[in-house]
């Protein structure tokens, strides 16, 4: 199983694109795949060649909610900015057999209504074509890895455990991450028996927040 967070989980899906039928499964957390022929993750201005990180204002409100001033600090002081080449690259895919793989779409800080209600109008199309599609809704901010990693462990080792078929079963070796945040708990667990990360914090708008009217 392979698994993207928010901006990587483009990254997970085009490794579902490159290996067709040799991904098990695909779990994506607080993020989606982006549409063939849009930029990966131009969210932000580039400075001197690379995105760093903007500060915590673009993310006030449920993407950051249940993060600390001192889990805020480690992570900024521990971010890396993105080259500017891979912000801007542009998304291909080439197979369409990747429609084929199991997708479990992992929802913090927005719900599986509301992702659904996107797929639906349209604003999702990769996901809208998935054959095998399950919503996951965890009760967190954009980084569950920070604030609930133990809780999002399991909902991974659920994910890599199911059977949906004999294929998975004889693939299902071990989870890849696909991670835009500092190295954390989640990677060290025992229920991660592969972990790699990419870019250490590969920084994202979040892609989706959850409506304030859900908290009310």
């Amino acid at each position: 199983m392979v698994v993207g967070h928010s901006a990587a989980c483009t990254l997970a899906w085009l490794a579902a694109d490159a290996r067709p039928g040799k991904v098990a499964k695909v779990a994506l957390i607080g993020g989606f795949p982006s549409a063939d022929g849009q930029p990966y993750a131009d969210f932000f201005e580039a400075q001197n060649g690379a995105m760093p990180f903007p500060g915590w204002g673009p993310f006030e409100g449920p993407d950051s909610a249940d993060l600390d001033e001192e889990a805020k600090g480690r992570f900024e002081s521990a971010a890396i900015p993105v080259p500017e080449g891979v912000t801007k690259g542009v998304v291909r895919y080439q197979d369409e057999r990747r429609f084929n793989t199991p997708v479990v779409l992992v929802c913090p800080e927005f719900s599986p209504v509301e992702a659904q209600e996107w797929i639906d109008s349209g604003e999702l199309p990769e996901l809208a074509k998935a054959k095998n599609l399950e919503f996951v809704d965890i009760d967190s901010g954009h980084w569950p890895m920070l604030s609930k990693p133990t809780e999002l462990a399991r909902l991974l080792s659920a994910a890599a455990g199911s059977r949906n078929d004999d294929r998975t079963r004889a693939r299902r070796r071990g989870v890849v991450v696909l991670i835009d945040s500092p190295q954390t708990d989640l990677l060290r667990s025992k229920n991660v028996l592969k972990a790699s990360s990419w870019g250490e914090s590969m920084l994202t708008n979040g892609t989706r927040r959850r409506k304030q009217t859900n908290a009310q």
